[in-house]
């Protein structure tokens, strides 16, 4: 038995009263005077069936632009191109907030002898303080939710000597803010 790759007209409705005249790529109204098309949100290519749980409407301009992208890799497609349109240069923090609305929430911390604690998410975290043997900068290893990391994008045009690093999956630079609240870009050797 083969899956048929066209909706008829009775689930095209249904489609268009769970999404709207809406394109889905982008968000924006299809206008009236504009042909409401369709496409699998899961490629038919690669196995997407065609149901009203795998159709959406789309535009026009989309709809020939897509090949044989899914939604989903198209919408990304689209958000790339709309985030480097301006060409200029883009840094870890501008990535964070387009993709979530925030980044580089203080995180208080205190430190005591060789360790330091760290205070988000309402609760403290212990962790070794280490110095390099080189400069004497202390530095920790931490997992720490994206939305407090922030670049030190002034630091980074700049190009002068580097403040710290955070285990993440991948070094990122972050600033701190101490217990009396006053920022303060950690180490401070």
């Amino acid at each position: 038995m083969t899956s048929k790759r066209q909706i008829n007209d009775k689930e095209k409705a249904i489609i268009m009263e769970q999404h709207g005249r809406v394109c889905f790529v982008d968000g924006v109204p299809i206008p009236d005077d504009e042909v409401v098309e369709f496409h699998h949100i899961r490629a038919f290519s690669k196995g997407g069936l065609s149901t009203v749980d795998n159709v959406a409407p789309v535009c026009r301009k989309h709809h020939r632009t897509i090949g044989t992208m899914s939604l989903q890799e198209y919408r990304d497609k689209v958000d790339l191109d709309s985030f480097f349109a301006d060409g200029e240069p883009k840094y870890l923090n501008d990535l964070i907030n387009a993709k979530t609305g925030n980044c580089g929430e203080p995180v208080v911390y205190e430190i005591e002898g060789d360790r330091i604690t760290l205070y988000f998410n309402s609760s403290p975290h212990n962790l070794p303080l280490y110095e390099c043997p080189i400069t004497g900068w202390k530095y920790f290893y931490a997992n720490i939710p994206i939305k407090f990391l922030e670049n030190d994008t002034l630091f980074l045009r700049k190009q002068s000597a580097f403040l710290f690093w955070l285990n993440i999956s991948h070094a990122n630079r972050g600033r701190f803010y101490s217990r009396n609240g006053l920022n303060s870009n950690f180490p401070s050797k």
